[in-house]
Formats: C-alpha cells, structure tokens, sequence
C-alpha cells in the first residue's frame, strides 16, 4: 500500500461537512420546537396538581436524556428541535414525545448525538414514527472519555 493510499482518519468537521452533504434538508425535516406549547404545557401540569406536592414538584417539567438510557427501549412519538446552549456538531439536539416499553406515560427525551439525529431524521423523514427504538452505547474507539449512541431495533443484537 502507498502512502496516498493510506486510510486517513475522519475529523469532526470532515462529519459535519459530510452531514450537510448528505442532508442539507435536516432543519426542514424536523420542526423547530414551539417553546408557547412547552410553557402551556407545563402551567397547565401546574394548575391542574391535586396537592401543594404536585404544584410545588418538578413532575412534567423534567426531561431525559437518551445518554443516561442506553439499554432502554423507547417508542419515539413526535420530534422537535431547539437550538443548543453547548457546542455540537450540528448546533441542534433533538425533544422527543417518547414512552418506555410496557407503558403508556409520556415524557420528553433529549438528545443531541449525531448519530441519534441523524436516525431521527431519517425515521421522520421517512414517516416512520412512531418508532420502537433500542437506545444502545458503545465506547468510543478514539477517544476514552466518549461513547457513541445509536439507536437500534429492539431485539437486533
């Protein structure tokens, strides 16, 4: 093998780049989150609380993030986005209306992981959801202090 056949490591910029090219629609495909609806929902999670413990608890207000569920199934019902604070690679992450296997409570889930968002986009896209996902995690091969977050169909490994 010569040296310009060498197999030359991917940067994150090589992965935003090749985001962008292989779906420059991403923002169009997922709506942006409506904050009014958010805020409505979570004063009327407050007003309608039975006991002062209700009104006072963080109850409908919280959300989860999909990084502190690997090993969960989830079903995915709805996908927005918002903007996010931290620095990502495609400056967005992922609120999801999702309900774990076996119930039907609803919560709000989070996620901002390339890979997450880019089978999110493809599941809505495709009109896919809802959707029967497997959050699954795996150590980064390049970098101790990382994993890497797929989604998977339940039952496919």
């Amino acid at each position: 093998m010569s040296k310009t056949d060498e197999i030359q490591e991917i940067t994150p910029d090589d992965v935003a780049e090749l985001s962008r090219l292989a779906c420059p629609d991403w923002l169009a495909i997922v709506p942006l989150a409506d904050d009014d609806e958010l805020m409505t929902r979570i004063v009327g999670n407050i007003l309608s609380a039975d006991t002062m413990e209700e009104a006072l608890s963080d109850q409908g207000m919280e959300t989860a993030s999909f990084k502190d569920m690997a090993g969960d199934t989830v079903t995915i019902h709805d996908v927005r986005r918002r903007p996010s604070d931290t620095e990502s690679e495609l400056g967005w992450y992922a609120l999801m209306a999702c309900t774990k296997a076996g119930s039907d409570e609803q919560f709000v889930a989070t996620c901002g992981a390339t890979n997450v968002l880019a089978q999110v986009v493809w599941l809505l896209g495709h009109d896919k959801l809802p959707a029967e996902v497997n959050i699954y995690s795996t150590p980064s091969k390049t970098n101790a202090k990382r994993s890497i977050l797929r989604l998977r169909t339940p039952g496919s490994f």
